[in-house]
């Protein structure tokens, strides 16, 4: 239902924090103004944005940009950015015209430009007088309280599907001419040299020996290394079938297939990795599934060597 406001001079909003489960928006004059003279408009107004971040919080990393905007259908949209700092996240706009039905939505993106927290509140604005209107960020991929500081909380009960059984596969650098294995992860299958040139759109990744490490590359990146420290097979690798996927390094194994799924949504895509026992990657392959794949253990140094994996495929869409 719409609030209103009794009629004065000077209006203005402001969104404040509050002890209530949700943030207030409040409008009302500014002090020390007097009311309007008869038959002149009243004063425009302004929305003011400032909310306290916990550091900690997944909101703090995942928040990066955001805009506030008021709208009516008697007014042009205003439109302003959110300052995303350390520890608030702080905006405003200016020159609100007073009217009915004046729509408040702030808006917070991440990296990508991705909405990931929103909030809306419509309220009918009239000069002198002051409104609290609860206004509540929720989190498009999940669900957010702000009450005075930025708490993750789930609306309901949360999905978790187990991670699936691993699939354990090994891939080996070869000696005598500097090859590399490839892995396809949709097929867990790893081929060698004729194979692996007859399938090269199909290659997810390339375990390669080169600058004094072992290495998990897709092509594009397996190819780059193969031209720059003579590593034949990659080096040989055709421009137009190979593919640039993305994986993410993470340091703790994900409780479940959701967790990992975030983690590679939110986290910083890499192309290749040097990698140790241990080591935790999530990958999207050619095929566009995600698979988690753990270095379990290898043996060998320089160009002989033999990589464990276990990979565990992602069934969630």
């Amino acid at each position: 239902m719409q609030r209103k406001i009794r009629p004065g001079f000077l209006s203005s909003l402001i969104l404040a924090l509050v002890s209530a489960p949700a943030l207030a928006l409040l409008a009302g004059c500014s002090t020390g103004e007097s009311a309007s003279p008869i038959g002149l408009p009243a004063r425009p107004g302004s929305v003011s944005f400032r909310v306290a971040v916990d550091p900690a919080s997944p909101f703090a990393s995942i928040a990066k940009s955001g805009d506030i905007s008021v709208s009516g259908s008697d007014m042009a949209t205003l439109t302003a950015p959110l300052s995303i700092g350390a520890t608030s996240v702080t905006g405003e706009v200016r020159g609100i015209p007073t009217g009915t039905l004046r729509s408040i939505r702030a808006n917070v993106y991440d990296s990508a430009g991705t909405v990931r927290y929103s909030g809306s509140a419509t309220v009918a604005i009239f000069p002198d007088s002051t409104l609290a209107v609860p206004l509540v960020l929720a989190r498009i991929t999940g669900a957010v309280t702000i009450s005075g500081s930025i708490s993750e909380s789930d609306s309901g009960a949360a999905t978790s599907t187990p991670l699936s059984p691993i699939v354990r596969v090994t891939v080996g650098a070869q000696a005598s001419a500097v090859h590399g294995a490839v892995l396809d992860l949709d097929s867990k299958s790893v081929w060698l040299s004729a194979k692996a040139n007859a399938s090269q759109s199909d290659i997810d990744l390339v375990f390669l020996f080169y600058g004094n490490a072992f290495h998990l590359d897709n092509a594009v990146a397996a190819k780059a290394a193969g031209l720059a420290n003579s590593i034949n097979l990659v080096a040989s690798y055709d421009v137009t079938l190979i593919q640039n996927i993305d994986l993410v390094k993470t340091a703790a194994m994900p409780a479940d297939q959701e967790s990992a799924k975030r983690i590679f949504t939110d986290g910083v895509k890499l192309q290749g990795s040097t990698i140790q026992p241990g080591d935790l990657l999530i990958v999207e392959s050619t095929g566009g599934a995600l698979h988690l794949v753990k270095v379990s253990s290898f043996t060998g140094t320089d160009k002989v060597g033999d990589a464990v994996l276990d990979i565990s495929p992602l069934t969630i869409p």
